[in-house]
């Protein structure tokens, strides 16, 4: 299957086709999305040649995620590796986690081989490691916030029940879909 344009938006948008068409014929819970199940399913959809494996560990609480990968110093042999912060209390915040790490793999493995994000070092990088975490939060938020599912959600002005989608995620989202009042 070929890859979307190197960009958040186009690969979560194509994410969320995957799953739609999935849950269409499969049946099951659209919502939340199961990210750790496509983070490893990934690699093999696009034919990447560079495994993801997830390890969730209780750390420091300042201490979010991580992407490595593990040969770093093999030119062109990806074998990644994401890591979070299994003491984190929201599933939610889980999630955006390792959809966030998963922008990282799909749009910027290439450009480094490693990204360790926390929401503490986020404020004091550089200008184009802020646009990176800032591609990976985009990738993050158009991934389980869809804008069509986001908007019916909003519209009713009442959040689904049991989403426990993280605040930060929404807010990105209700600015990027362009909603400016919320009940």
């Amino acid at each position: 299957m070929s890859a979307p344009p190197n960009k958040p938006a186009p690969w979560a948008n194509r994410l969320n086709k995957l799953l739609d068409q999935f849950h269409a014929v499969h049946g099951g819970d659209r919502f939340p999305v199961d990210v750790e199940a496509l983070i490893l399913e990934v690699p093999a959809t696009f034919q990447t040649g560079e495994p993801i494996t997830i390890q969730g560990e209780a750390m420091d609480p300042e201490f979010e995620g991580a992407l490595f990968n593990l040969n770093a110093n093999k030119t062109g042999k990806g074998n990644w590796a994401i890591i979070f912060n299994q003491a984190i209390s929201s599933p939610g915040r889980i999630r955006f986690t390792l959809a966030h790490e998963l922008g990282h793999y799909l749009v910027h493995r290439h450009l480094q081989p490693s990204f360790n994000c926390s929401e503490v070092n986020t404020t004091q990088w550089d200008s184009k490691e802020r646009q990176i975490e800032f591609e990976a939060n985009t990738f993050a938020s158009y991934l389980l916030m869809p804008a069509d599912d986001y908007r019916r959600q909003i519209q009713g002005a009442t959040i689904r029940p049991g989403c426990a989608r993280c605040m930060r995620g929404s807010v990105w989202r209700v600015h990027d879909v362009g909603h400016t009042e919320v009940a």
